[in-house]
């Protein structure tokens, strides 16, 4: 499993763990309920900790929420998770968005982070769908699922609530 990291961040992860945004902005003391319900267009300050730009703007996320479901709620929720890649390919297409960055692959092992609360989803919700409206599928609560309940089914990509604690051991890749 892959998680992309600015490297000035990894000091942070080893003392505190793997935080979600929610996490850190607490973590911070950063009021966050507007950082975390509006769509970020770029990265942005949290105490000392920097966010990830999102692509989930109203305009696009809407009409693929299920209905019962706001905007600010949706990111409010997913601002709640730490990501995870399942392959090194996908990590490394997020990371090669941002040429401008210093990042960093955080490979870590599924039986470790599965006692962390690991939730798996068939869709990777943290990108722009870009089907057309009238077929693309409807995002809900549900689309995140132990990884009991997806054994055997493709998954695009995987979640923590909250945070992957700090004993939890990983590798870096480039070291250094």
């Amino acid at each position: 499993m892959w998680h992309v990291a600015d490297r000035a961040a990894l000091p942070g992860i080893r003392s505190h763990g793997l935080l979600s945004a929610r996490a850190l902005c607490a973590l911070h003391g950063v009021a966050s309920d507007d950082l975390l319900r509006e769509n970020r267009l770029c990265w942005r300050q949290a105490g000392p900790a920097m966010l990830r730009r999102q692509g989930m703007r109203d305009v696009v996320l809407r009409p693929r929420l299920d209905p019962a479901i706001a905007c600010p709620d949706w990111r409010w929720f997913i601002n709640g998770h730490v990501f995870l890649f399942p392959t090194e390919a996908a990590a490394l297409r997020l990371r090669a968005s941002e040429p401008g960055r210093d990042q960093i692959l955080l490979r870590f092992t599924a039986a470790y982070v599965m006692g962390a609360g690991l939730l798996t989803c068939r869709y990777n919700n943290g990108f722009a769908d870009r089907r057309p409206i009238a077929t693309a599928r409807r995002r809900t609560w549900s689309d995140y699922q132990p990884v009991e309940a997806w054994a055997g089914t493709q998954v695009a990509e995987l979640a923590v609530p909250d945070r992957i604690p700090a004993h939890i051991p990983f590798a870096v890749e480039p070291p250094g």
